[in-house]
């Protein structure tokens, strides 16, 4: 018992000659320097600005430090066997549209990034505002959208079973195929399908409002199955970057067909 006390004092003496450290009628403690009322359950600092009133663990720094300040800080050891990580972030079952493991964001003006990933620590001087900065390699299991429009990789070292289009599709060719393809123009749906599950774009959305050109993935998957992919839900989804090379070799097929009846005609 003696030396659970001597460890107590030497942990809080030392904050208590920098802090105040209080603990309200239930329970919930707060160390800060200047501050009034204890809104959240464990508060190391100044209470947050972002009127977030839920917080398990909060760390506010309201001085400015010449060497700079870092509100929390996670730190991992190496180690000879399993995961090192300095901080880990997830989401629990929130409203939807607002689950989010970790968020960065800007304040002020001043020039920065919300998030910043780095390759080795060495901090970068960044010269405008981005949401997302990385200094490294950046490595994506999944799709990348930029703009809404999803961006391919296309390095041919990166390539093999490469076989021209024209190849692919030695007896009907390519233009036959896309001749069955439809295009249309729409709007997408303002209401939730219930149904379904699939959810709505809403009048919110910037998408929701505008006309849009493009295919119907049902319909496309019975022409080229290998650009359209479903989701958990059922939801489909095309690739529209891969229907490119095959317009592009529709173009060439039908170029090949002008030369062809040109010719034709001028042997008349």
């Amino acid at each position: 018992m003696q030396k659970i006390f001597i460890f107590i004092l030497s942990v809080f003496l030392p904050m208590l000659s920098f802090a105040q450290l209080s603990v309200d009628s239930l329970g919930c403690v707060l160390m800060a320097d200047q501050v009034t009322t204890i809104a959240k359950n464990v508060t190391v600092g100044g209470q947050n600005s972002l009127s977030i009133n839920n917080v398990g663990l909060q760390s506010v720094l309201n001085h400015f430090g010449s060497s700079g300040n870092v509100a929390l800080l996670g730190e991992s050891t190496e180690q000879s066997s399993g995961a090192s990580i300095g901080v880990i972030g997830v989401a629990g079952k929130g409203f939807a549209g607002y689950n989010f493991g970790t968020i960065g964001g800007l304040k002020n003006a001043n020039n920065g990034a919300g998030i910043l990933g780095l390759d080795s620590y060495s901090l970068p001087i960044i010269t405008d505002k981005y949401a997302g900065y990385f200094n490294g390699k950046v490595y994506i299991a999944g799709s990348v959208f930029i703009n809404g429009v999803q961006a391919s990789v296309s390095d041919m070292r990166l390539k093999e079973n490469v076989v021209s289009l024209s190849s692919a599709f030695p007896n009907s060719g390519v233009l036959d195929k896309v001749m069955q393809i439809k295009s249309y123009k729409y709007n997408f749906k303002k209401e939730i399908d219930t149904d379904s599950g699939i959810p709505s774009y809403g009048d919110e959305s910037e998408a929701g409002s505008k006309v849009h050109y493009g295919v119907i993935a049902q319909e496309l998957e019975e022409v080229f199955p290998e650009l359209v992919t479903t989701n958990s839900e059922g939801l489909k989804a095309v690739n529209y970057t891969e229907l490119i090379p095959l317009l592009l070799e529709s173009i060439k097929e039908l170029r090949q067909d002008v030369l062809e009846l040109h010719e034709l005609l001028k042997n008349q």
